[in-house]
């Protein structure tokens, strides 16, 4: 890995960069949209199955959270709140990544003044 100070601009731009990303996810929303299909069976014996209905479910804990969207306009929002909390999860990953390039470098440099 290099050290230098054009290696720690590019870090420090790069971080701005996902800084401004982040900024700009304004909303986000855990959880996943699945279509479930509800099986029932009718008097005369046969199955009937009925569906999809869109369900947004979640990890709350230990437990799964689950609600149905009733109103079809409005799963399209939901997808793309999704897709917003996907995008923020993979800005912060990056930016872990570099704020530890950051760190190792600032570790780097006191050490060289240490033994300087």
């Amino acid at each position: 890995m290099k050290t230098g100070p054009s290696s720690s601009q590019s870090i420090h731009a790069r971080r701005r960069a996902l800084l401004r990303r982040l900024a700009a996810l304004d909303q986000i929303r855990r959880g996943t949209i699945v279509d479930q299909y509800v099986v029932s069976r009718r008097r005369d014996g046969s199955i009937h199955k009925r569906g999809p209905y869109p369900l947004l479910t979640r990890k709350q804990g230990k437990r799964t959270v689950s609600k149905r969207l009733t109103d079809p306009d409005l799963v399209p929002l939901y997808r793309q709140q999704i897709r917003s909390m996907r995008e923020f999860e993979r800005v912060v990953a990056e930016l872990v990544i570099l704020g530890e390039q950051l760190s190792e470098m600032a570790v780097a440099r006191h050490a060289k003044k240490i033994r300087s």
